[in-house]
């Protein structure tokens, strides 16, 4: 029989994928992620509704991954992060977009928005330059 999940095993799976990068960028994606996660939740969070744990990074590190296909510096690499992100949604991505769209009530879907999105702007931030084609 299988154990049951436990909440942290997104964060410490995420987590280790987006440290595959190296250490230096896990670090700079959980600071973009979280600084923006806190923020847009700061904003946008209505009264009465929970914020607490880490989802704001689990989300940021899931919307680093898929939207690190996109701005990867060659196709090669474009194409292994699109596999990974493609792994990393069939295994979490119905719990991931329930969360965002659908997130019990009381519970802020804020954080998990907001972290996704800022895992995308560190993907961003963060793209490495492509190398220059010789003439």
């Amino acid at each position: 029989m299988a154990a049951p999940a436990r909440q942290h095993d997104p964060f410490l799976v995420l987590g280790v994928i987006v440290a595959l990068d190296g250490i230096g960028r896990f670090w700079a994606v959980t600071g973009i992620a979280g600084v923006i996660a806190g923020i847009g939740t700061w904003v946008f969070n209505t009264p009465g509704t929970v914020t607490v744990g880490a989802s704001g990074l689990v989300f940021g590190y899931f919307g680093y991954i898929f939207a690190r296909a996109f701005v990867a510096r060659s196709l090669g690499h474009g194409i292994l992060y699109a596999l990974i992100a493609v792994a990393v949604v069939a295994v979490y991505g119905g719990s991931m977009l329930a969360g965002i769209f659908r997130a019990a009530d009381g519970i802020s879907w804020q954080a998990h928005l907001f972290g996704a999105i800022g895992g995308a702007v560190a993907a961003l931030i963060l793209r490495r330059a492509r190398p220059a084609v010789k003439p």
